[in-house]
């Protein structure tokens, strides 16, 4: 099966809501994964920025109802919808771990997030997942948010596997002026692109979930044209899409305010009722990402991933009922929203619950375009495919969350850290506030109860977690005193992967990446300003 979205030939206009058409049958031959495909599948894969658990319709219907999303919903009930992936809880380690498929221990992307002015990036001697697609045959194209670096030529997406790329390098920028001060930061192809910026908020055609949706579908439209399908297929097409949305500054059109409900439904919060306007306009851009498939042919031998990089962080996003947010090792933080949907798979319409990482994506997508991921043993991430398609048990058995000991050690040796074995989750150190955060507006959330024993009550004092998430997904029941025996052996696997790890890179920023210090067209402009490494090894 695969969702029909119809549209027009020309785009709507921003002001037509587009709902999701009907699901209709289609022909298309299911695909299995591995090598010898005769025609690789096109690959959408589409990362939304700080977007929460209970913010996408199909999860928000138990908490308000209020945010809409029509055309994920649809996708996701005519796909396979995630309900036991993790990605990262904050944005460099999940874009770094999804285009390496690496555990961050293995980057030295360990702690925070790439600031502007850090001389950090992405290690450019790996391969990254565009690399790889790449060198199989595709056309690559990267419309978004980086994220993972710039400091130097050889850090940046020009230099990363894209034929084409557009966006921002770094984060927090302007929906509309693509300004984060002191300098602006919108490039296309390397070169800064400062037509597609206004100093006036409010002009709809420059805001950036806009612009990368129209540069999406120009694209889309460009490989049609210029690659017809054949009775041997088409030339494979990888579309690497990390929206902006919805990350801070919260920032909406006025077209997508009118559309929500009044501000009093949202208990008068401007922020949630923002925010709520900024996820509907993603999913409408979504929309006309798959009209444009569709319209195209390309749609049949389609595979659209939909992910958040991490969870959603008050006072738009929330993760309810999940325990946390954004940057916190508790599942409000890592455990996203993500689905996949497309005509070639054989099963749909099912929730998958199998262990899934971000990290699993490069090996299953290498392995789904014809690579073989068993050809890079340094890879941390599994190949997921059949699993996921025929709602099997997943290859991954435990996930290292993250071991960070930039400050300090702790009293285990580990600084903050997390991992999951089977169905237990182990933290220790300090994994930030394990708060339930109800949306403003909801009706039935819940705080959940303090337990009894054999849970541990948590005080200022506690280093020690141990959860059956299983049993227990709000993580609600502390069992780490009367289940000593899984701590240790869970404390045992982090130590088996703190021997792996290495420095962590976070160095302190440099004054010579302010953007006023560059010259000519660069000036005022963010972007690599070290020179690159006189060699580097391909690994």
């Amino acid at each position: 099966m695969y969702l029909y979205f119809t549209l027009v030939a020309t785009l709507l206009a921003e002001g037509t809501t587009g709902m999701p058409g009907p699901i209709r049958q289609s022909g298309s031959t299911s695909i299995t994964g591995g090598s010898g495909h005769s025609s690789p599948p096109h690959i959408v894969l589409v990362l939304c920025d700080d977007y929460g658990y209970s913010d996408v319709g199909y999860h928000n219907i138990k908490a308000d109802g209020l945010i809409n999303t029509p055309t994920f919903d649809a996708l996701a009930e005519g796909g396979i919808k995630l309900e036991s992936y993790y990605v990262q809880p904050i944005c460099t380690p999940t874009r770094s771990q999804l285009m390496s498929g690496r555990y961050q221990i293995h980057t030295g992307l360990q702690h925070g997030v790439i600031h502007p002015m850090q001389p950090s990036g992405l290690n450019s001697s790996f391969r990254l997942l565009s690399n790889e697609l790449q060198d199989l045959g595709y056309k690559t194209h990267l419309v978004g948010k980086w994220h993972i670096g710039f400091y130097n030529n050889a850090s940046c997406p020009w230099h990363r596997g894209f034929d084409t790329t557009l966006g921002y390098l770094g984060g927090e920028e302007d929906y509309w002026t693509h300004v984060r001060n002191p300098g602006y930061d919108f490039r296309r192809n390397g070169i800064p692109d400062r037509a597609d910026a206004t100093t006036e908020n409010g002009n709809t055609s420059l805001y950036s979930t806009k612009l990368f949706r129209d540069e999406a579908v120009g694209l889309i439209n460009t490989h049609a044209a210029a690659n017809p399908i054949t009775p041997s297929g088409q030339v494979p097409f990888f579309l690497y899409l990390p929206f902006q949305a919805v990350h801070s500054p919260l920032m909406a059109t006025k077209h997508w305010l009118s559309v929500q409900a009044p501000l009093a439904a949202f208990d008068n919060s401007v922020d949630r009722r923002t925010y709520a306007a900024m996820v509907q306009n993603l999913d409408f851009a979504v929309k006309h990402v798959v009209d444009a498939l569709n319209i195209t042919g390309m749609w049949d031998n389609t595979v659209l991933i939909v992910s958040a990089d991490n969870g959603g962080i008050t006072p738009g996003g929330f993760n309810y009922p999940l325990r946390g947010q954004k940057a916190t090792l508790w599942d409000g933080g890592m455990r996203g929203v993500g689905f996949i949907a497309s005509p070639l798979l054989a099963r749909v319409g099912y929730s998958y619950h199998g262990l899934m990482h971000v990290s699993d994506w490069y090996p299953t997508l290498f392995s789904l375009a014809g690579g073989d991921p068993t050809t890079r043993p340094y890879l941390d991430g599994h190949d997921v495919w059949k699993a996921l398609t025929t709602n099997g048990t997943s290859p991954r058995t435990e996930l290292l969350h993250n071991i960070d000991v930039f400050g300090g050690l702790g009293a285990r040796g580990f600084g903050d850290a997390a991992i999951r074995v089977g169905s237990l989750k182990l933290m220790v150190g300090n994994p930030g506030q394990g708060i339930y955060h109800i949306p403003p507006g909801c009706r039935k959330c819940v705080v959940p109860t303090s337990r009894g024993t054999p849970c541990v009550v948590d005080t200022a004092n506690t280093t020690l977690w141990l959860f059956d998430i299983e049993v227990d997904p709000r993580e609600t029941c502390n069992l780490a005193v009367s289940r000593l025996d899984d701590v240790d052996r869970l404390l045992a696997r982090l130590a088996v992967y703190n021997s792996t790890q290495i420095p962590i890179l976070y160095p302190a920023d440099d004054p010579e990446a302010n953007p006023s210090l560059r010259t000519g067209d660069e000036h005022g402009v963010w972007g690599p300003w070290r020179p690159d490494p006189t060699s580097v090894p391909s690994i």
